[in-house]
């Protein structure tokens, strides 16, 4: 969805009137977004001596509350925003216009996402299954799979708005929660390698640290470290053992701590950005 500029700040007031831009315009509800726009627009809003100063507390580069916003750009942004690919494919959807780069219709997008978090699997077979079944030139119900396939076809159907929305949530190039699929795929596929041979014990450990470290709640990750650490904590004698059997290169349940650490781990997770959006809230 396009977005238009609010004020002279980039506080949440402006982040907010962003995000509903990229949901809404050029759909039937932009209307409501300008008229949320006339309401609250720090600068030329009727609520703006209101929401001028909460935009300015809350302005990323200057405001005292500006991990506010962070948080917020984090989550629905409308350039880098986790849920950003989700906006733009309900805005497509409510417009009619697609921009996705996936070839094809739902069907196939069904079968690709199937793949993706099945294949090199033991089930496997129930991927082949579902092709076996759907696919819409050869499976056993083309006949309604393929005009279905057709009509929700991204570049020519009528409804490929649909499988861009579905696409920008799970599609397996893209797709949000593509990083989920890939740490399940991995998961039931047998052991893979995480970082360093860490265990599942270090992960969280880390992710705590992610989420609490210089922050006014250290105490609370110091206090996890002391009781858990599988070397040091008070609770060593069985977090060591549950270290070792899920590291993530040797261990039996090495693959628990991949999937884990695609989510959450301090480095490179799924939702590291957000961890490190609450740090930078809680550090204030």
């Amino acid at each position: 969805g396009q977005t238009q500029a609010c004020g002279t700040t980039d506080g949440l007031i402006c982040s907010i009137e962003k995000v509903l831009h990229n949901l809404t315009d050029n759909t039937i509800l932009q209307p409501v977004t300008n008229l949320v726009g006339a309401l609250v627009d720090p600068q030329t809003g009727v609520l703006s001596p209101l929401t001028k100063p909460l935009d300015s507390i809350t302005d990323v580069e200057t405001g005292a509350l500006g991990p506010v916003t962070e948080i917020v750009d984090t989550l629905v942004g409308p350039e880098k925003g986790l849920l950003d690919p989700t906006l733009d494919a309900v805005n497509d959807l409510l417009t009619g216009n697609t921009r996705s780069t996936t070839d094809g219709g739902l069907i196939d997008l069904v079968q690709g996402t199937v793949g993706n978090l099945l294949d090199n699997t033991p089930l496997a077979f129930v991927g082949n299954l579902v092709d076996t079944l759907v696919d819409p030139d050869s499976g056993a119900l083309a006949v309604l799979t393929g005009p279905l396939n057709g009509l929700t076809d991204i570049d020519t159907g009528g409804l490929g708005a649909v499988t861009e929305l579905v696409d920008a949530l799970a599609g397996p190039e893209k797709g949000l929660l593509d990083p989920t699929l890939d740490a399940v795929n991995d998961l039931l596929g047998g052991p893979s390698a995480a970082a360093d041979n860490d265990g599942l014990i270090d992960v969280v450990d880390g992710t705590v640290g992610n989420l609490l470290d210089n922050t006014p709640l250290a105490f609370v990750g110091n206090l996890v470290g002391g009781l858990v650490d599988p070397q040091t904590g008070v609770l060593s004698p069985l977090t060591a053992p549950l270290n070792d059997i899920t590291r993530g290169q040797s261990g039996v349940l090495g693959p628990v701590t991949t999937l884990v650490d695609n989510l959450v781990g301090a480095d490179q997770g799924a939702l590291d950005p957000t961890l490190d959006a609450v740090n930078d809230l809680l550090s204030f």
